[in-house]
């Protein structure tokens, strides 16, 4: 069957079809199968017949029932629904009826991934009250790496700021990043960025060059305002010859737009932080009083 599909050439076509090449892939898949399943099951011979994707298509299917009307999940999505299935009671997954023998088949037991997982693992919990019980010295070096890494939205957000900085000045420095929907397929089953997850082909994925330049602006500028603002004057000019000495093979105008936003950005994060703080609800007299009433927009709080 593979020489006859492979030697056969459609009328008016001189190369082989799309649908000559899925058997032939289908052909060798079951080839690479029986040697595998040779090795390690030491079988005789395989039923084709018996070789379907019912069961794939099942667990498709109940990925996209989890979702109700969105039946076509984003990868994101998809994982987290996965996740959801893995950790609770699944009926729709284990099935009884199947074409391989099983040696406990059960059906009146009902059946959770995860305790039967807990269970063939041979997993101790220590129930040990002075286990959960950290010194001071832990806890303060604990609380101290935490403070030095980021959280997954705060690298999130910084991915998404060398994206919109890439798109701003794509035409000057093309090689800053790429849209989305030029950047090839990634199947390494890593967890998708909150770029990718959010992007529909228009946005623009910064290359890892310029991110690795950009932690190097983060860095300085977190270094040259602490936790806060520096009040001192012309910050945003002082802030980007400094980064511009360090980084001198960087453009002046990227690194200020840089250090522009990322101020707007430290500045929006302290209103809100006191906002928080003091608790006070957000009236509808503070909203006529913050409106700007000649381009109809509301003006941020300083």
């Amino acid at each position: 069957m593979y020489e006859l599909i492979f030697s056969m050439r459609c009328n008016g076509k001189n190369t082989l079809q799309t649908f000559q090449k899925g058997i032939l892939i289908s052909i060798t898949s079951t080839k690479l199968l029986f040697e595998d399943l040779k090795q390690k099951c030491n079988i005789d011979y395989i039923l084709t017949h018996r070789l379907n994707q019912d069961s794939l298509e099942s667990f498709f299917s109940t990925i996209r029932s989890r979702g109700g009307l969105h039946d076509h999940p984003t990868p994101l999505n998809a994982m987290h629904r996965i996740r959801i299935i893995i950790l609770g009671k699944n009926p729709g997954v284990v099935q009884d009826k199947l074409n391989i023998e099983m040696e406990h088949n059960n059906t009146n037991v009902e059946e959770y991934l995860v305790a039967n997982v807990i269970a063939t693992a041979d997993i101790k919990i220590n129930n040990n009250e002075n286990d959960d019980e950290l010194s001071d010295s832990s806890l303060s070096s604990c609380e101290s790496s935490q403070n030095n890494s980021e959280t997954p939205n705060e690298e999130d957000g910084f991915i998404y700021l060398c994206g919109w900085l890439a798109r701003k000045f794509k035409n000057k420095y093309p090689h800053l990043g790429n849209y989305t929907k030029d950047n090839k397929p990634d199947h390494s089953y890593s967890a998708p960025s909150w770029l990718q997850h959010l992007s529909y082909g228009g946005l623009t994925e910064p290359t890892v060059t310029w991110v690795e330049k950009a932690k190097v602006f983060e860095n300085m500028f977190k270094k040259f305002h602490k936790d806060k603002i520096n009040p001192d004057a012309n910050i945003v000019k002082r802030l980007t010859k400094l980064i511009k000495k360090k980084c001198y093979d960087m453009p002046e105008d990227l690194i200020k737009s840089f250090v522009l936003q990322r101020t707007y950005i430290r500045i929006k994060q302290l209103n809100n932080n006191l906002i928080a703080t003091q608790k006070r609800p957000y009236s509808d007299t503070d909203r006529n009083l913050n409106f700007n009433s000649m381009d109809g927009h509301p003006e941020e709080r300083s």
